[in-house]
């Protein structure tokens, strides 16, 4: 995206100042998923989208005064350790698979077949995302702030793109 001003000449590219604005607005508007996964953990469904091989991956947690919480997002089908395109597209059976991201991972078991599937996930943190940020000049995260880093994918590649980009923390 090129924002340019009608006083001048001036313009210059904010996609990675805009991220990092979505990505502000979005940990915060999501901690009670993060919160209440730790505990009894949430539900997932997974949808194949097409021939390019993506999935839609959605989570879905309900806490304990009955609230509800969910995201959704697409991940390549070869980013779900465990899970193949052909046991997704076949007949109902167990899956057990894994999504790992530099914050953590996400580990989901449940049924697929049909081009989708669902059932129960957990989240296990990263301690050397922690260190690795602290390293790099950040605050430690606590689990929910992982939680919420892993869910968006925003791992060392993002945030040293960021500090390139001339952005500090």
């Amino acid at each position: 995206m090129r924002v340019s001003r009608k006083t001048g000449f001036v313009s210059r590219y904010v996609p990675v100042g805009l991220a990092v604005v979505a990505a502000a607005i979005a940990i915060s508007f999501a901690p009670r998923l993060a919160v209440s996964q730790r505990g009894a953990g949430g539900s997932w469904r997974i949808q194949y989208v097409g021939d390019d091989n993506r999935v839609q991956l959605s989570l879905e947690d309900y806490d304990e005064g009955h609230g509800h919480s969910s995201t959704g997002f697409s991940v390549p089908l070869g980013s779900l350790e465990g899970l193949s395109a052909s046991q997704l597209r076949g007949s109902s059976s167990d899956a057990h698979f894994r999504l790992k991201r530099d914050a953590g991972t996400f580990t989901f078991d449940g049924r697929v077949g049909g081009s989708r599937g669902a059932g129960r996930f957990g989240f296990t943190a990263d301690p050397k995302f922690a260190a690795g940020l602290a390293s790099r000049g950040y605050s430690r995260p606590n689990e929910e702030e992982q939680f919420q880093l892993a869910l968006y994918d925003l791992g060392y590649g993002y945030i040293d793109e960021l500090k390139s980009q001339g952005y500090r923390h």
